[in-house]
């Protein structure tokens, strides 16, 4: 449990502060989606049980709300389950991105570290909300940075759904599926 809380703390820290600090604005670019920016993260859920659902009211997410599963196609073709990643990790850091996005590139190097000492209880899928970002663009950018978590399109809308109006932005699902 103390290691659980102890890398949960640091991929929740390490995401605020690459956003708050070097977050690529609405207009960095012209296929930017309009929203409102996402609320700061919950206390981690007690191991043992799970939170008491919560419905999505107004069709946007909130801290707190269980996040509807998806499957995303990443940029090699290979299908990734939300739900599926939750049956064999603790959690899962959803994050969203651009191509463009200088402060996304500069997250990169420390998100890749910190999958690499945790993939056996966390995962991350990467998803783009840039139109521009093909497969193609995708497949050489993960090259160049060495990135082997998931990367994929935001094919799912999450963007809107956070109402995510800065990127990059990360969302913390937990093993139960709760943001």
């Amino acid at each position: 449990m103390n290691h659980f809380k102890k890398y949960l703390s640091m991929l929740l820290i390490l995401s605020l502060l690459l956003t708050i600090f070097s977050g690529c604005g609405k207009n960095a670019a012209p296929a930017a989606t309009e929203a409102a920016p996402v609320e700061t993260a919950a206390a981690p859920v007690a191991e043992t049980e799970a939170p008491a659902e919560q419905t999505v009211s107004d069709g946007h997410y909130h801290v707190g709300d269980k996040i509807d599963d998806f499957t995303i196609t990443t940029y090699d073709g290979k299908e990734v389950n939300l739900y599926k990643l939750l049956e064999e990790k603790d959690m899962v850091l959803l994050n969203l991105w651009a191509t463009y996005c200088g402060p996304c590139a500069q997250e990169f190097p420390a998100m890749q570290e910190a999958y690499e000492q945790y993939q056996d209880k966390v995962e991350i899928i990467a998803l783009s909300g840039y139109e521009a970002d093909t497969d193609e663009v995708l497949a050489e950018y993960v090259q160049e940075k060495g990135m082997t978590f998931f990367v994929g399109k935001d094919t799912v809308n999450l963007r809107d759904r956070m109402k995510a109006e800065f990127i990059p932005t990360s969302i913390v699902v937990d093993r139960f599926g709760t943001i």
